[in-house]
């Protein structure tokens, strides 16, 4: 069960229950739903890039001449 599903099912459970307690208000329960969802979409997405960046072959930087050029002046 992904984690955003379990933080919305924990939500609605403790939703009725934390509204009437005053633990919780009507815009902070919005605020974490949304968190729920945001988080469920975007873990696959930022997880792919994640694994993408850590395998992505790193090129060399080209050897620069370590020969010091003559003064022209």
């Amino acid at each position: 069960m992904p984690q955003g599903l379990t933080e919305l099912i924990a939500l609605d459970a403790g939703l009725d229950a934390g509204l009437d307690a005053g633990l919780l208000s009507a815009p902070l329960c919005t605020v974490l739903v949304f968190m729920a969802l945001a988080t469920t979409l975007l873990t696959q997405p930022l997880l792919r890039l994640n694994a993408r960046l850590a395998t992505r072959e790193h090129r060399p930087e080209p050897a620069r001449s370590a020969a010091v050029e003559p003064y022209a002046g």
